[in-house]
């Protein structure tokens, strides 16, 4: 447990640190490191709220973008896992994954929307 709580510590440290100076790959705003740890806390509030519990996991179905590290943390603070999904799978591949991983949660963005929904 305390290999796992100093990971996320270093991993909130280097999220801040690159807060400051990164945009995403889309070229969308960057995310400062107060908007970070604002956003965390929030997220994991609505994941408490879905029934998000330690043991379960999170499929995170997005984009290189600013969206991804808070949802992380936010998974984290619940004390769940998370499975990241690579954004250019295909239907196929994606199913595939998340049958392995039984999701509680998926996370995605508008691009990748109609893709989620096919697979109820």
């Amino acid at each position: 447990m305390l290999y796992i709580t100093c990971c996320i510590y270093i991993y909130v440290f280097l999220c801040v640190a690159l807060a400051n100076k990164e945009s995403d790959e889309l070229g969308r705003r960057s995310l400062w490191a107060s908007e970070l740890l604002a956003r965390v806390p929030l997220l994991a509030r609505a994941f408490y709220s879905l029934g998000l519990r330690r043991g379960n996991c999170v499929s995170i179905y997005l984009p290189n973008t600013t969206e991804f590290h808070p949802c992380v943390l936010g998974a984290w603070s619940c004390g769940a896992t998370i499975s990241p999904a690579d954004p250019f799978l295909t239907e196929k591949g994606l199913v595939s994954q998340l049958r392995e991983v039984r999701p509680k949660v998926v996370l995605c963005c508008r691009e990748n929307l109609e893709t989620v929904r096919c697979l109820k």
